[in-house]
């Protein structure tokens, strides 16, 4: 498990979807978790992403670019 933010902690494969709501909440759900409801994080997405480990800014790397190496 991880805390995402202070007091809430997931099994990061749990979450489904982090969506953007401004620059200091996103809002995230779960496996299982009815796609009405959700939980509002008092956070950016980014930071969430981060933590579990996609940066959305950067381009992953193809196959061919690995082969080169």
């Amino acid at each position: 498990m991880i805390e995402l933010v202070e007091g809430f902690w997931v099994v990061p494969d749990d979450i489904k979807a982090v969506k953007h709501i401004s620059t200091d909440k996103c809002a995230v759900w779960l496996t299982g978790q009815s796609a009405t409801e959700n939980f509002v994080l008092d956070c950016p997405a980014e930071e969430i992403l981060d933590q579990l480990g996609y940066f959305p800014d950067e381009e992953e790397e193809t196959e061919e670019d690995e082969d080169d190496e």
